[in-house]
């Protein structure tokens, strides 16, 4: 509860995870009614040979959904995971318990990992971006290190590879969940506390291209990427380019450009329209800066 108002204070939207798998209630993982493989993630037994088991299952879900709908304040965002937890074998009744918890919630999304249908309202690619942009609403979630779940000693993501991830994910359309895993005492990892702050340090200055923006052509080059807002465009140079001079970028932007600067900076940078894209020049002083990531800004 502390953790979502606190999210709230900053006014970020609160999405409440679930999983509909739960091995700690004897109603899906019961020692008395083995079955199957030992590996196997689903229920301890077979529901359609123990019905009334399967159930108080159901119930069990119902009441800690529920439970999520009604005393943690306004929830954006139901998102479930063990998408093998679904119809056929497994069914939980997922749309009656949707129904009202929409009825406490009423803008409620819900996020039915891997299952499809009404109740999948968006997309979640797990530590992995798509090839190429999509048209329907997603989010990848990736961790910040090596798991979903807290490891000690764990290595994070450096901070140049966190920023080009959401690079890439905003120029494909998506959103990107990034996970951090907790401490055992509840507390984040120093060396998460780190990358956020660097990130944050970041978006600082260049969150305009980020936040509010849509997707355009060409979207995400690997060299480059792409995204729009009212009449501007940004373009993000993720790596130097060859053939060209030190001072001189190739954007691969094939509509008139009226002016062209660097995010961070005031000044019109010097360029010419040919057939491939724009030719900008960069000012030495300019070109001398640090930066992560140059973020054009296009008129």
């Amino acid at each position: 509860m502390y953790v979502f108002h606190a999210f709230r204070e900053r006014g970020l939207g609160i999405a409440a995870y679930y999983s509909k798998a739960d091995w700690h209630t004897p109603y899906y993982w019961s020692s008395g009614a083995e079955f199957g493989k030992k590996t196997w993630r689903g229920p301890s037994y077979d529901p359609k040979q123990y019905p009334r088991l399967w159930e108080k299952y159901v119930q069990f879900n119902h009441n800690q959904i529920m439970e999520l709908m009604m005393y943690y304040g306004d929830i954006d965002i139901l998102w479930l995971d063990a998408g093998w937890v679904g119809n056929d074998q497994q069914d939980i009744c997922l749309g009656e318990v949707v129904e009202k918890a929409r009825s406490v919630q009423p803008g409620l999304l819900t996020a039915d990992r891997m299952m499809g249908g009404e109740f999948e309202n968006y997309i979640t690619p797990e530590q992995t971006i798509p090839d190429h942009p999509i048209q329907v609403p997603w989010e990848s979630c990736i961790t910040m290190g090596t798991s979903f779940s807290f490891k000690y000693e764990d290595t994070y993501k450096s901070t140049t590879e966190i920023i080009h991830t959401l690079i890439e994910v905003v120029a494909k359309g998506g959103n990107l969940a990034l996970n951090v895993a907790p401490q055992p005492d509840g507390r984040l990892p120093e060396g998460a506390i780190k990358r956020m702050e660097e990130l944050g340090q970041w978006l600082a200055i260049y969150g305009e291209a980020i936040y509010g923006t849509r997707i355009c052509a060409p979207y995400y080059t690997n060299d480059f990427a792409f995204t729009r807002k009212d009449d501007i465009t940004y373009c993000f140079r993720l790596s130097k380019q060859v053939g060209l001079d030190e001072n001189e970028v190739l954007i691969p932007y094939e509509h008139l450009a009226q002016q062209v600067t660097l995010v961070g900076y005031e000044w019109n940078l010097d360029f010419k329209q040919i057939n491939k894209g724009l030719k900008v020049t960069i000012p030495d002083q300019l070109n001398d800066e640090k930066t992560i990531v140059e973020v054009f800004r296009i008129r």
